[in-house]
């Protein structure tokens, strides 16, 4: 599924966290990785000073892959312009499958970084990757735990084929998720039973029972591909919250979920945008077509 991805570098070895994923990518499907820096015209002058270290890194990759017997192509891509219109630009033109980005970087401000990613995800129609801005550590899976929140949507199921390719990569294991919303079955307005009013546990677990059957449906078909997959659904009213913690008891190493509306909604606080903040797992974002 992903055979060419974009790893953006500034130049910071923060940004450089993207790497490793991008290397455990290519060395198990043999993607293309596409390193591309987006030169300022404010920095002109140290154009070929970013040229050559792009390069170099390009080169320093290649040789790692090639040592572990993988002999996917490396490119150095410099050009000038804002970051935004450059990786827009290349993902549009070049066939990427997939961006892999650093959630934010020593040359930007949190608000800024959030800004580029908000952009980025907002015109780019590949999946978008975001992980933690430090290197993970040395010869550990990157994708053996992989958590796929779905809300019984066909759009979210879209999330399916790009974690399954993840998994694929460390022979790792999917688990899909879901939440059922807290059942109340009194009227608000009550004193007796406050403004939400009194919590039916029985209709919430025959909801969690009937959700638990949808996800162990769609476990059974990535099962007779050959996948390892379980299913998880938890009762409660922040699904952003829920994620994150299930991501923490299962030891996920990665969140893959597909969203209508990737970056619109960030700043109105998206479920996305809550679980960024709420967990520092690798998300990979894929828009709902």
């Amino acid at each position: 599924m992903f055979k060419k991805i974009l790893l953006p570098l500034d130049g910071s070895d923060l940004a450089e966290a993207v790497i490793p994923y991008g290397e455990a990518l290519a060395r198990r499907t043999g993607a293309e990785l596409v390193l591309l820096h987006a030169c300022d015209e404010s920095h002109h002058l140290h154009h070929t000073m970013h040229r050559l270290y792009l390069e170099k890194r390009a080169e320093i990759i290649a040789a790692d892959l090639t040592g572990d017997g993988a002999l996917p192509a490396v490119t150095a891509v410099t050009q000038f312009g804002q970051p935004t219109e450059v990786i827009q630009n290349y993902v549009a033109n070049n066939g990427i499958d997939l961006v892999v980005m650093v959630r934010e970087g020593s040359s930007t401000t949190q608000r800024q970084t959030t800004s580029l990613f908000d952009d980025v995800f907002r015109l780019v129609g590949c999946p978008a990757m975001l992980v933690p801005p430090h290197t993970p550590d040395g010869g550990r899976p990157l994708f053996n735990q992989i958590l796929v929140p779905l809300d019984g949507s066909a759009g979210s199921e879209q999330a399916l084929a790009p974690a399954v390719a993840l998994a694929r990569v460390d022979d790792g294991e999917i688990t899909l998720f879901s939440m059922v919303r807290e059942v109340y079955d009194a009227e608000p307005e009550s004193d007796l039973v406050g403004d939400r009013g009194l919590y039916d546990r029985e209709v919430s677990v025959k909801e969690q029972e009937k959700t638990g059957d949808y996800l162990e449906q769609l476990a059974r078909k990535l099962r007779l591909e050959g996948l390892d997959a379980d299913t998880r659904v938890d009762i409660g009213d922040d699904s952003s919250r829920l994620i994150a913690a299930a991501a923490r008891v299962l030891g996920a190493d990665m969140v893959v979920m597909a969203t209508a509306s990737v970056v619109s909604t960030w700043r109105a606080k998206s479920i996305t945008h809550k679980l960024l903040a709420e967990s520092e797992l690798p998300l990979l974002i894929v828009r709902q077509q």
